[in-house]
């Protein structure tokens, strides 16, 4: 009985002295230990904001300070090719691929049928080139194409349940009404 209170007396001092140890292991004396150092993610990247990462003490928490982490790219992003120029469209995040593409896939169409109308006056021309000079966004929804700061917004599922005439005479009037030109 003896030797067992000599035992656990013996153990509950080094385990105080270990804990005393580690809760002092930076503190205030830098000499304690060697800060063990690693990029710990302090705020996510999303498409639209940097995120951050702190340098952090893996033994105290201790940090050394910040760095940027890159966005991301938004995944609904590509380019279409009409009227000498090439747009980059974007769309939601949150619009499924597929549909983003299959929407991509009607103005291209519409554009193109457009861009190959011999009767286009020179104003809807001109109109749609200056459209083309700009990013293309398409956003959820009906919404059916508008001009905004001069540049084309469209609803997802407008494009997807339009026809190809359909979508192609709402641009050409965009572009007759002066919608794109600065």
């Amino acid at each position: 009985m003896k030797q067992t209170s000599k035992l656990l007396t013996v153990m509950a001092t080094i385990a105080i002295i270990s804990l005393a140890l580690a809760l002092t292991a930076c503190g205030n004396n830098p000499d304690t230990h060697t800060h063990e150092w690693e990029w710990v993610e302090t705020a996510p990247a999303t498409p639209t904001a940097e995120g951050l990462e702190t340098e952090t003490c893996k033994t105290c928490g201790a940090t050394n300070g910040t760095r940027p982490i890159a966005k991301l790219p938004n995944p609904n992003q590509t380019a279409i090719t009409a009227f000498g120029k090439t747009a980059t469209v974007i769309g939601d995040a949150s619009i499924p691929a597929e549909d983003f593409n299959a929407a991509v896939g009607k103005l291209q169409e519409a554009l193109s049928a457009a861009d190959s109308e011999p009767l286009l006056s020179v104003g809807m021309r001109n109109g749609l080139t200056a459209m083309m000079g700009r990013t293309i966004t398409i956003v959820t929804g009906n919404a059916a194409p508008e001009s905004v700061n001069k540049a084309l917004t469209v609803g997802v599922d407008y494009l997807k349940s339009s026809g190809m005439n359909t979508i192609a005479t709402a641009l050409v009037t965009l572009a007759n009404n002066g919608a794109f030109v600065d």
